[in-house]
């Protein structure tokens, strides 16, 4: 069968030429891929064989347009036979298609579910006939529910605006209603009302609100389906794509707001998305459009062969190795005496055998010159020493790599240097441990006024004192604390007495508790005394 364009939809398809054999005169559309068909084009087969037989025995010359005629129903019946050897191929998880093919030799792969109910017999009613009563009901709306996941959506579109293959326009669109309700448990996942349905008894401020979002939810839908009520009545067909908690609400068995038994209700035949008003447009879209892809089914002839085929996998082959080159081992040389010497930080050695020996600094042992060997700074200023003394005897910036040349001037500077750091570092750790000395006797003397002002330990050493002993402790303390207070009071009053009192007046008059003395005199007792 010839492939049909792209971008066409059961009722934008061209109407093709209706065959003469053609019983079901649907518009466009001759024949389908069912058993039934292929017992029709059988009986058309013998009816034409014995009409053409009887035809040319009574009269010879009709007998040549009778077989004209014989021959073109024939071949209409061949057509309709390699219809039904055709299948539409559609992607993983959609539904069933039926394959329609044209006067013209054009098939088309349409959704099973726009054609028959989930109750009705397709073999009872062929796909042409089905068809034309979709093509001729045309005028009445489609409507399309989706609801899952707390989201509803829900449109009614005018199949005659629908244009080639796409979403359907805005414009075809009739009326649309979407709503959207927070009824899924954050994290946990599910809906509440399901949840309520194991048992569990839960009394939370979010679930309180996701059943409370689950009946306005319910109300949104119902008030949706009751304003729709007549266009719901006149639709030719309702595809809906619910989940088992919303197909509950819409077919309550009480107050349901869909029959469940209705024929005109048939299930999307693919996965949709969220319940929007665009998924619903895409939806449409796609239920009328109409498959190109369709190809010829293997018979059982090319099955069985193809099961009786032994299959052999033939192992990949492994590449071959690919041959080893060795490289040619060289010699291993002796090490130089000036390399020995600067890889072991032999400083005097180094300076020795440049100056007495005349030891290359240059030369190169496993790709290093002797100074990038040297390991310490006595070492490289061994070699910067000797650049200063023979400057012009070797290529020393260059092939010997020191950096510059050690100088007796430098080297007293870096001396110098070297003092200043060092006694600055010497006052600096002077100053602390003189810092760390005065801390500590700070700490000594803190440590000793603590232990005099401490209450005095108890007879049981390592015993734990109780609160209230503790406070018994603190209030006698206390207690000691006034009482002294108050007898340095009593003698400050006293010795201001004294110093006003003339000496002789002092006799037999003052009682004091206490004795007070005065530049070698002391006052007590009941009397005074100088």
């Amino acid at each position: 069968a010839r492939r049909a364009p792209r971008g066409m939809n059961i009722f934008t398809a061209p109407r093709a030429r209706i065959a003469p054999s053609a019983l079901l005169n649907a518009p466009g559309f001759v024949c389908v891929d069912a058993d039934v068909s292929r017992r029709r084009n059988r009986r058309e087969h013998d009816e034409i064989d014995a009409d053409a037989s009887s035809s040319s025995d009574n009269d010879a010359d009709d007998s040549e347009p009778e077989s004209d005629d014989d021959e073109s129903d024939g071949e209409d019946a061949d057509a309709d036979a390699h219809a039904g050897s055709l299948r539409a191929v559609t992607g993983a998880g959609d539904g069933k298609q039926v394959v329609v093919t044209g006067a013209d030799g054009v098939a088309y792969g349409v959704w099973r579910c726009a054609l028959y109910s989930e109750r009705e017999d397709a073999s009872a009613t062929d796909a042409g006939s089905a068809l034309r009563a979709l093509v001729d009901a045309r005028e009445r709306p489609w409507v399309i529910v989706l609801a899952r996941g707390g989201a509803f959506a829900a449109s009614v579109f005018d199949v005659r605006k629908l244009e080639g293959g796409g979403d359907a326009p805005k414009a075809a669109a009739v009326e649309h209603a979407t709503a959207s309700r927070y009824v899924v448990r954050a994290k946990a996942g599910g809906r509440q009302v399901s949840k309520d349905a194991g048992g569990k008894n839960i009394k939370s401020a979010g679930s309180s609100m996701r059943r409370q979002n689950e009946a306005a939810l319910e109300a949104d839908m119902r008030s949706t389906f009751e304003s729709w009520k007549d266009i719901i009545a006149r639709a030719s067909r309702i595809f809906i794509s619910v989940s088992k908690v919303d197909a509950r609400t819409l077919f309550d068995s009480k107050n349901p707001m869909l029959d469940r038994k209705d024929p005109r209700i048939r299930r999307i035949p693919f996965m949709t998305q969220k319940p929007t008003f665009n998924e619903t447009r895409r939806v449409v879209g796609r239920l009328a459009a109409v498959n190109t892809n369709v190809v010829a089914e293997p018979t059982v002839e090319e099955l069985t062969e193809l099961a009786e085929t032994k299959f052999i996998v033939a192992a990949k082959p492994k590449p071959a190795p690919e041959p080893v080159v060795e490289a040619p081992v060289e010699p291993e040389l002796p090490e130089p005496e000036l390399h020995a010497a600067a890889r072991a930080g032999d400083a005097e050695r180094v300076f020795a055998l440049l100056m007495d020996a005349a030891a290359d600094p240059t030369e190169v042992y496993r790709g290093k010159p002797p100074y990038v060997m040297s390991k310490t700074r006595e070492t490289r200023d061994a070699f910067r020493r000797a650049m200063a003394r023979i400057p012009d005897a070797w290529d020393w910036s260059g092939a010997a790599a020191v950096p510059s040349a050690l100088t007796e001037d430098l080297q007293a500077k870096h001396a110098a240097k070297e003092a200043e750091y060092e006694a600055a570092r010497k006052a600096k750790e002077k100053e602390r441990k003189k810092s760390q000395k005065e801390r500590r006797k700070k700490e000594s003397s803190a440590a000793a006024l603590l232990a005099k002002t401490a209450p005095p330990p108890t007879d049981e050493p390592g015993a734990k004192k109780s609160a209230a002993l503790m406070d018994k402790v603190d209030k006698a303390a206390n207690d000691r604390r006034e009482q002294m207070a108050l007898a340095a009071e009593r003698r400050m009053q006293a010795l201001e007495v004294a110093k006003k009192a003339p000496l002789g007046a002092l006799g037999g008059v003052g009682h004091f508790r206490d004795s007070t003395t005065f530049g070698g005199g002391s006052y007590g007792g009941d009397g005074a005394s100088l």
